[in-house]
């Protein structure tokens, strides 16, 4: 149920369960999808599934404080839910959340071998390449820049 709330970004209703409902069991629950063959096709936490369908912040604080160590998961691609912030453009009141709840993420490589942040600045370096064959393309750096520089000085601190 949780899963399919946050999957149709019902975020009241997502967040209601918390209030009328001990989520630990859900919030804890793997979701995995296969193919016919029963090749896995994806398999995840509900706080990537909410990191990924962009969930306000209430709801991720209530995913970590009921299952911290989904922080700690890595989804069917090696990626944290940190990863999936930086690569997904979360705001960073998410990246803020997420940081305190396992700081060694910065850190983490997922199976291309990409910390959280190279999975931002990836995503920079793309849109950036883009503007010189896209004449629409807007001639101030995306969101995900500041995001990624925000980040960035915060991971230092963190770091120090």
């Amino acid at each position: 149920v949780l899963y399919q709330a946050i999957e149709a970004k019902q975020w009241d209703y997502a967040v209601s369960l918390f209030t009328t409902h001990k989520q630990g069991e859900q919030s804890a629950t793997w979701v995995v999808r296969k193919e016919t063959n029963g090749k896995l096709r994806w398999r995840l936490l509900p706080l990537h599934a909410a990191v990924i369908f962009g969930s306000p912040l209430k709801l991720v604080e209530l995913l970590l404080a009921d299952y911290p160590t989904a922080a700690h998961c890595k989804d069917d691609q090696g990626m944290l839910p940190l990863h999936l912030a930086f690569r997904n453009e979360s705001s960073f009141d998410v990246i803020e959340e997420l940081l305190p709840a396992f700081p060694q993420a910065c850190f983490v490589s997922d199976r291309k071998a990409r910390t959280p942040l190279q999975c931002g600045t990836t995503l920079v370096r793309s849109s950036n390449s883009s503007v010189g064959r896209n004449s629409n393309y807007p001639a101030h750096p995306p969101k995900s820049f500041n995001v990624v520089v925000t980040v960035l000085y915060f991971v230092s601190q963190v770091a120090i």
